[in-house]
């Protein structure tokens, strides 16, 4: 199973794992004293491009561990190798996302002989608007009003549209 997730992952089969096609790699964090390894993947870069593989080559958990990402922000772990469902003998994890602060720092528990794989989420600004008319339409199809006139989406910066007329 494992294997079939890592090549999903490979094919960037969910829209999310771009820079794993891509030719861009470089090691992000080398701490020799754990044996913990964190290397970037990426095409063209940024969110729902760039890929985060940490490696823990250590026999140990290291809980609360503390690493610095290349971006701030949330990141979605898309692959974790002690998941349980690959064996009920791994340790698992209920991590589900690292959110980083101002300064990119992050703490994780990771446990031994274990890797983790990372990637932000990326709305378009092509897809918000898609998505917006597409609200607008079914509200006029349906001949009801939208309870609210501010619609929100996220990207790298919270943008707010006032009404269809300022897409």
């Amino acid at each position: 199973e494992a294997h079939r997730h890592l090549i999903a992952l490979r094919k960037n089969q969910y829209g999310n794992t771009a820079g794993l096609q891509g030719q861009s790699t470089a090691i992000f964090h080398k701490d020799t004293h754990n044996n913990i390894l964190g290397y970037h993947r990426w095409s063209s870069g940024g969110a729902g491009d760039d890929v985060l593989v940490i490696v823990n080559f250590n026999n140990t958990k290291q809980q609360n561990y503390t690493i610095t990402l290349p971006r701030n922000g949330e990141w979605q772990i898309r692959f974790s190798s002690s998941w349980k469902g690959y064996s009920p003998d791994f340790t698992g994890t209920t991590l589900e996302n690292v959110i980083t602060d101002n300064n990119n720092v992050a703490k994780l528990t990771v446990p031994p002989y274990s890797v983790y794989i990372l990637s932000q989420d990326w709305i378009s600004k092509f897809n918000c608007i898609a998505y917006i008319w597409y609200i607008y339409d079914v509200a006029r199809k349906h001949r009801c009003t939208l309870p609210y006139e501010r619609v929100f989406c996220e990207s790298s910066q919270r943008k707010a549209v006032q009404s269809k007329k300022d897409l």
